[in-house]
């Protein structure tokens, strides 16, 4: 059964590189980090996110209270071509793509993160301007990307640092083009910097390059506000990016991250921050890798899962609360199918049998307890587990979760969780008294 499984995740593997070029040529529209060109069968991240995952078949969430629930807003299936195809949570707001190619956002604006040509916070989808041909979306901390279907990319939101990739350091409230990118099939954002996979297998990225996170052999110069290419990279199939480092999937399975390492989080079996790609040590078998603040995990092809890192409350999934900078076993799962990148302290699994489960910190309450000892959380089962919260308004509700054989398509962020279900509609939950809306349909 497990070789099984390991083969149809390399056979799915397979598929999705070739769906790259596939993709790009065709222009069909694809999700975020875990795109596909309709409501995809299974998920993955995005971030997450992060990110562009074609891997999303192989590969980028306490307690309730007992007052009384209220149900997600759930509408009926939208015309197709306002139809959700990918969502990307950002820190304080949220963008969804449709399959006709535009792009919607929620939440706040303070840098102009919904990309609307306003500064106006918004509870409900505001069209961003401009974009109609989008195939992916990724979402900074501040700021948000997507990649066009002629493989160029823009960006819109804060540009400290010079994240958007236009040259200049100034915010924009409408997507701007990032330079000289176009050719790009996978894009994936980190906290204040963004980096794509160009058709040829190569890697630029761009943004705050503090610890090397960009790549290319220099963090001495801070800001880097158009492209630069990352440095022995040529052979890219999955990129990824933490708060302030960047990880790759290569062909042969291995893979490489570069940036900070204070918490041996580039897996290389040291501590020291490198400003080009090292390899993560005793990993030739991996499906995907998902990025999360200061650790990252890799999917095997055995469907087990292992991490790397920080691990300070156990989000490594071992058992333990100690750092490691070179891969451990994730406990309890050997039937992973896709895993979910995040920007803060934990990481979610898809697993067969619908099941999803996360492991490592559920400080914001975005977790349903699982069955067994946290560090790990399930997404809900059928049950019908609640979770908090808030309105437009500020005003605390209760929300019954989707069930996690629903979810199509799973975005987290540090506050909130965005969920695409197999309607087509979007559920997200967490903290929303600052613009997020609590759940999301599909209508803008």
């Amino acid at each position: 059964m497990r070789l099984a499984r390991a083969s149809l995740i390399k056979h799915r593997l397979s598929v999705s590189v070739l769906a790259i070029a596939a993709l790009t040529a065709t222009a069909c529209a694809t999700s975020n980090d875990s795109a596909q060109p309709t409501v995809p069968t299974e998920a993955t991240r995005a971030t997450t996110t992060t990110a562009l995952s074609l891997l999303s078949a192989s590969s980028t969430t306490s307690a309730a209270p007992t007052s009384t629930a209220t149900t997600g807003t759930t509408t009926s299936l939208p015309p197709s071509e306002l139809a959700n195809i990918a969502v990307a949570t950002g820190d304080k707001n949220s963008c969804s793509l449709k399959i006709d190619g535009s792009v919607f956002c929620w939440g706040d604006n303070f840098f102009g993160e919904l990309g609307d040509g306003t500064n106006i916070h918004s509870p409900e989808p505001v069209m961003v301007a401009g974009i109609s041909d989008a195939v992916s979306i990724t979402a900074g901390r501040e700021h948000f990307c997507a990649l066009h279907s002629t493989g160029k990319i823009s960006c819109w939101g804060r540009n400290r640092y010079g994240r958007l990739g236009n040259g200049t350091t100034v915010d924009s409230n409408t997507p701007v083009l990032a330079s000289g990118i176009n050719d790009a099939v996978a894009i994936s954002s980190g906290s204040a910097h963004t980096c794509a996979i160009h058709s040829d297998s190569s890697i630029s990225c761009w943004g705050l390059n503090r610890f090397g996170q960009l790549g290319d052999g220099n963090s001495d110069i801070d800001t880097n506000p158009a492209p630069v290419k990352t440095l022995d990279v040529s052979d890219a199939v999955q990129i990824t990016t933490g708060s302030q480092y960047t990880c790759v999937l290569h062909t042969d399975r291995t893979v490489s991250c570069w940036g900070i390492n204070s918490s041996g989080q580039l897996g290389n079996g040291a501590e020291t921050d490198s400003p080009v790609p090292t390899k993560v040590l005793g990993i030739d078998d991996a499906a995907a890798v998902a990025t999360a603040s200061n650790y990252s995990c890799a999917l095997h092809l055995d469907s087990t899962v292992s991490c790397w890192g920080n691990n300070y409350v156990g989000q490594l999934g071992d058992g333990t609360t100690d750092d490691s900078s070179v891969p451990v076993k994730v406990l309890g799962i050997d039937d992973a199918v896709s895993i979910v990148s995040s920007p803060d302290l934990y990481l979610c699994a898809f697993r067969e049998g619908s099941r999803i489960t996360c492991w490592g910190s559920n400080r914001h309450s975005l977790l349903a307890p699982a069955e067994r000892d946290p560090p790990f959380y399930d997404i809900p089962a059928p049950q019908g587990r609640r979770t908090w919260a808030m309105n437009y308004s500020g005003v605390e509700e209760i929300i019954e979760l989707p069930n996690s054989q629903d979810i199509k398509v799973l975005s987290l962020s540090r506050w909130h969780i965005c969920a695409i279900v197999k309607d087509g509609t979007i559920q997200c939950w967490g903290e929303t008294a600052r613009g997020l809306v609590a759940n999301q349909g599909t209508q803008p």
